[in-house]
């Protein structure tokens, strides 16, 4: 082993190395878990928003049911309470597949608004973390040489 001191004082230099190099990898996991958090909190307003937009289309629902339950008790015939149930059907059917779009993007936008800062968070702590650990392994080789 090429190098002056005592095994002592190689061991020390390697402590403190390590406890320095090892800040920078508190730092990253810091940074990550504040990402991740912020992208929680994101994610759960638009979680939020969604529900909001669920039971407003549920009331929406009740209502028109309501609203063609009443006009098949005024229906004069059969055909007259055929063209209320087509009717009816017919606004249904387009009703529930404008909330299928809706339900779509809100999670889109959730995903996008939550998550992917947090991928890029990682991205870099991930690199960040990859450097401190190569800084780590360099000072330690140096300490003990």
């Amino acid at each position: 082993m090429a190098g002056t001191g005592s095994s002592s004082d190689m061991m020390e230099r390697a402590r403190d190395a390590a406890s320095t190099q090892s800040s920078g990898l508190i730092s990253a996991n810091s940074a990550l878990l504040e990402a991740f958090a912020r992208a929680s909190e994101n994610f759960l307003r638009h979680v939020a928003a969604f529900n909001e937009e669920t039971l407003g289309f549920a009331a929406e629902r009740l209502q028109s049911n309501s609203e063609a339950s009443e006009a098949l008790t005024r229906a004069k015939d059969l055909a007259d309470a055929i063209h209320v149930q087509q009717d009816w059907v017919r606004a249904a059917t387009q009703h529930y597949a404008q909330q299928v779009g809706r339900v779509i993007e809100f999670g889109t936008r959730a995903a996008l608004a939550g998550f992917a800062p947090a991928l890029h968070a990682a991205e870099q702590g991930a690199e960040e973390g990859q450097r401190a650990l190569r800084n780590i392994g360099e000072e330690t080789e140096r300490a003990v040489s």
